[in-house]
């Protein structure tokens, strides 16, 4: 399950935004349309793979700290 909502997530929010712009946007080609989805989707990939592997993830940090000591 985790797997499917990570690739709607790549997914949904950049055909949204196109949807959205293309929509209310009259100068909007095709072909603006088509690179916004591509950039859009390569964004969401580089966001989720910065954010799973970043220093804040570390196992280290989320331990509790052992009485205050």
């Amino acid at each position: 399950m985790d797997y499917i909502q990570a690739l709607f997530s790549f997914f949904n929010a950049p055909l949204f935004a196109t949807f959205i712009i293309a929509m209310f946007w009259r100068r909007a080609t095709p072909w603006a349309g088509f690179w916004g989805l591509a950039a859009g989707t390569l964004a969401a990939v580089a966001v989720h793979f910065v954010h799973s592997r970043g220093p804040w993830t570390s196992a280290r940090r989320c331990r509790p700290t052992s009485g205050g000591r």
